[in-house]
C-alpha cells in the first residue's frame, strides 16, 4: 500500500493542475470578453465633438440661418461645398447645444476681400451662454491704422482685444479656433490659428453660464463696407481641435502644367523620365526653369519632390535651387533648397534663407541619373524666427532656425519647383511626384 502513495498523489496533482488550467482558461475568455465590451466604452468617452458641418447639405443641420447667407461650390476647404457671405450685413448660421463649461469652435475661412476702413472689423465665430449671459466672445479680423489683425471683436462686458501678429491676407484658407472655458471667478478666452495660440485672457464675471451657443458667418462690418468670406469645416468640440491634415499633389501625368498657379520659363513636360508612371518635369538651360503653386495658409508647411539630376553646377560656388516655400505674396520667410558645387563635391543644403545666409550639408552626396526624394520643412515660430529642415530619402540631412528683423514673418502659402538660381550655369534635372502638405509626408516606394 505504501509502495502506492506516489502514484496516487500524482494523480491528485493532475486533477489539481487540470482544475486551475480550465479555471485560468475561463478567467481569460471573461477577460476577452469584458474588454470588447469596455474598449468601445472608453473609446467613446474620448470623443469630444458636440457639432460639425461642411456644408454639403446646405443649411439643414443648423437651427437658424440670419440674412442672406448662401452655399456655394465657387470654392471649398474640404468636399464640393463652403458657406459664402457677400454683404455688408449680417449674414451668419446659428447652433444649440448641451451647455457645457468649455468649448472649442474651428472654422476654416478665406477671404476675398477685408475691412478696408480704419477701426472697420468682420467678425466670423462666436461662442455665448444665451441671452443676457456670460460668456459672449466673438473673434473676427480688424483693419488697425491699415494693418488687418486677427482678435476678439465683441465681447459682452470686455473690451476688444486683437493679436500683434500675424496678419491675415486674402485668398487663402486659414484655420482659426475659439474657445471659450468657465473658471472659478468668471472665464478664459483664446483664439488660435492652425493650432497655435495667437492670443488669450481671462475675464472676471459673476454671470457666467455653460456655453451652449455658436454663431459662424460674416457679420458686425461697417455699412457699406461689404465683404465676401468663404467658410468651411466647421467643428464644436470640448478640447483644441485644431488643423485638417490638407495636402496638394501634381505628378505632370496630365502632359501639361494647367494644375499649377504660374510658370516660369520654359520648363516641359516630359514622357520619356519619371520616378512613377510615366511623366515628369524636365528643367534646362541657364534661365530659371520652375512652377508656382499657392497652397492653404499654414504656419508650417512641407514640400516633397523627387528629384533626379542631368547635370551639376559645373563651377565652384555654383548652385541649382529645387524647392522654395515662403509666404503669402512672396512675403518672408522664403526657403530654397537645393545643392551646390563646393570645390567638386555636389552638397544638399539650403540655397536661400529670408535673414540667413546658405547652408549646406557634408552628407550624403548626390550622383547623376539617381532619383532622390527631397522634402522641405518650414515652420513660422513667431513674427521674427522659423525653423527649416531638409529630408533627403526621408532622412534629415540639415536643420535651422533663422531670425529674420525687416519685418514680420508670415504665413506660408506659396511654392516654387523646379531648376533656378542657376548662375547662369546650364543646369538640367527633373522633377516628378510633387506634395505640398501641413505635415511630414516622407518619401514612398517606387511603383
Amino acid at each position: 500500500m505504501e509502495a502506492q502513495i506516489p502514484s496516487i498523489n500524482k494523480k491528485k496533482n493532475l486533477t489539481a493542475r487540470g482544475k486551475i488550467l480550465a479555471g485560468l482558461a475561463l478567467a481569460l475568455v471573461a477577460l476577452i470578453i469584458i474588454m470588447l465590451i469596455i474598449i468601445p466604452l472608453l473609446l467613446n468617452l474620448g470623443l469630444t465633438t458636440i457639432f460639425s458641418d461642411g456644408f454639403e447639405a446646405g443649411f439643414s443641420k443648423w437651427d437658424s440661418v440670419e440674412g442672406d447667407p448662401y452655399t456655394t461650390t465657387y470654392t471649398a476647404h474640404h468636399g464640393t461645398h463652403a458657406m459664402q457671405t457677400t454683404t455688408d450685413q449680417l449674414e451668419r448660421v446659428h447652433k444649440t447645444f448641451t451647455g457645457r463649461p468649455s468649448v472649442n469652435v474651428r472654422a476654416y475661412i478665406e477671404f476675398a476681400n477685408m475691412p478696408r476702413a480704419d477701426g472697420n472689423v468682420i467678425s466670423i465665430l462666436e461662442l455665448d451662454s444665451g441671452i443676457g449671459n456670460q460668456p459672449n466672445v466673438i473673434a473676427g479680423v480688424k483693419n488697425d491704422s491699415g494693418v488687418l489683425k486677427w482678435g476678439f471683436t465683441h465681447i459682452v462686458g470686455g473690451a476688444p482685444k486683437f493679436a500683434s501678429w500675424p496678419h491675415p491676407d486674402i485668398a487663402s484658407w486659414y484655420c482659426i479656433e475659439l474657445r471659450v472655458a468657465l473658471t472659478a471667478d468668471g472665464y478664459y478666452r483664446e483664439l488660435l490659428l492652425d493650432g497655435r495660440q495667437i492670443l488669450n485672457d481671462t475675464y472676471t464675471s459673476a454671470n457666467c453660464h455653460n456655453l451652449d451657443e455658436v454663431f459662424v458667418g460674416g457679420w458686425d462690418k461697417t455699412p457699406g463696407d461689404s465683404i465676401t468670406t468663404w467658410t468651411d469645416c466647421v467643428v464644436v468640440a470640448e478640447t483644441v481641435i485644431g488643423p485638417e491634415h490638407s495636402s496638394w499633389s501634381n505628378g505632370f501625368e496630365s502632359g501639361e502644367m494647367s494644375a499649377w498657379d504660374g510658370i516660369q520659363g520654359s520648363p516641359i513636360v516630359v514622357s520619356d523620365m519619371a520616378y512613377q508612371s510615366n511623366r515628369s518635369l524636365w528643367c534646362s538651360t541657364t534661365e530659371d526653369q520652375y512652377v508656382t503653386k499657392l497652397y492653404n495658409s499654414t504656419m508650417s508647411a512641407d514640400a516633397m519632390v523627387y528629384v533626379r539630376f542631368d547635370s551639376f553646377p559645373p563651377t565652384d560656388g555654383g548652385i541649382l535651387s529645387i524647392l522654395d516655400l515662403h509666404g503669402s505674396s512672396d512675403a518672408p520667410p522664403s526657403v530654397a533648397v537645393g545643392v551646390k558645387n563646393d570645390s567638386g563635391t555636389i552638397k544638399w543644403g539650403f540655397t536661400y534663407q529670408d535673414g540667413r545666409g546658405k547652408s549646406f550639408a557634408d552628407t550624403p552626396n548626390p550622383v547623376l541619373r539617381t532619383w532622390y526624394s527631397l522634402e522641405l520643412n518650414v515652420t513660422v515660430l513667431d513674427s521674427h524666427h522659423y525653423y527649416a529642415e531638409i529630408f533627403v530619402d526621408g532622412s534629415s540631412v540639415l536643420n535651422e532656425t533663422a531670425s529674420y528683423s525687416l519685418g514680420d514673418l508670415h504665413p506660408l502659402n506659396g511654392l516654387l519647383v523646379g531648376g533656378f538660381n542657376k548662375q547662369s550655369s546650364a543646369v538640367g534635372d527633373w522633377i516628378d511626384c510633387v506634395v505640398v502638405a501641413n505635415y511630414h509626408v516622407g518619401s514612398k516606394k517606387r511603383g
